[in-house]
């Protein structure tokens, strides 16, 4: 297997500046030209952002969460244009996720079986494509809370993200 090469993280949860906005524009036109529709950027990572500063931060499994994103964000050979379907897929159903943590009813799911299906696919994909200890470590606590926060009405995840 092809050892991993490193370069710089996404924008997900960077600040919005400079390489990080052409960064987001390069990828959002790689996806469109590959004849995939995405969700509003702006709004994407803003809501991202959002969701970073007022509730990630705020715990220390949420901490993790950011330091695993710009972990495998930084591994340029887990991602290939290949990806561009699931990806689309799944900033669809990530923002639907987040704005249920920020701004969703008690009683509504903050990851639906169709999400957790998605996401455990990459994760797979992800996980074939290295042999990095770190990042299948990484890769297996994603998969683990996935599969732990399938169906969970939003007041349950909420209570149990924040109790960890």
């Amino acid at each position: 297997m092809k050892q991993d090469t490193y370069s710089c993280g996404p924008a997900l949860f960077g600040d919005g500046g400079g390489d990080e906005v052409e960064m987001v524009n390069q990828i959002h036109r790689g996806l469109l030209d590959g004849g995939f529709t995405m969700p509003s950027m702006p709004l994407f990572f803003s809501t991202a952002w959002t969701l970073r500063d007022s509730f990630l931060e705020q715990s220390t499994r949420g901490k993790d969460y950011i330091a695993y994103y710009y972990m495998l964000g930084t591994i340029v050979d887990l991602y290939q244009p290949s990806d561009s379907g699931l990806v689309s897929q799944l900033l669809f159903e990530i923002q639907a996720a987040m704005d249920v943590v920020l701004t969703g009813q008690d009683q509504d799911i903050v990851l639906p079986q169709a999400t957790a299906a998605s996401a455990i696919t990459f994760i797979n994909t992800l996980r074939g494509r290295t042999s990095n200890r770190i990042v299948l470590g990484a890769l297996s606590v994603a998969e683990s809370d996935v599969m732990l926060y399938t169906d969970m009405p939003r007041t349950d995840f909420l209570a149990l993200f924040n109790a960890e």
